[in-house]
């Protein structure tokens, strides 16, 4: 029996739209194996995927985060998807996720994020979209206070 695979698990994994672009944000619950982390467009939830940045590293002040990355010159409907690279060579993949449209029409920035409308496991989905509510309720107390 060989050892158990590691699970990276992702926590307010979250697209929302600023005034410079979308900003595409996360944080890592557990970073003992991460080698390296890559945040991936594209036009739809099933891509084609494009690297948008790659070797995004573990922060050393602050291993878990948050992290984030911009994307500056944005599709019309943008897709993101998180890759993070494991000690062992293998890879995982989170999402994908996109601004609210809502935020989009109205122009401002957007809190919350839709997922893919494919099916990834009822759990996987349910959890992201518990973090998409969790980042636009902490939002929303920001911008209160």
């Amino acid at each position: 029996v060989g050892p158990s695979p590691t699970v990276v698990r992702v926590s307010d994994l979250a697209a929302r739209r600023e005034a410079d672009g979308v900003e595409t944000s996360w944080i890592l619950d557990r970073t003992d194996d991460v080698l390296e982390m890559a945040v991936l467009a594209g036009p739809g939830p099933d891509g084609p995927w494009a690297t948008l940045q790659s070797g995004i590293q573990v922060a050393l002040d602050a291993e878990n985060g948050p992290y984030a990355v911009l994307d500056s010159a944005p599709a019309a409907d943008p897709w993101y998807l998180l890759e993070v690279l494991l000690a062992d060579g293998t890879s995982e993949s989170h999402g994908p996720v996109t601004p609210a449209s809502e935020a989009r029409e109205q122009g401002t920035p957007g809190c919350s994020c839709r997922i893919s409308p494919q099916p990834r496991g009822i759990l996987s989905s349910v959890l992201l979209l518990l973090a998409a509510l969790s980042r636009c309720l902490t939002t929303k107390r920001r911008a209160g206070s």
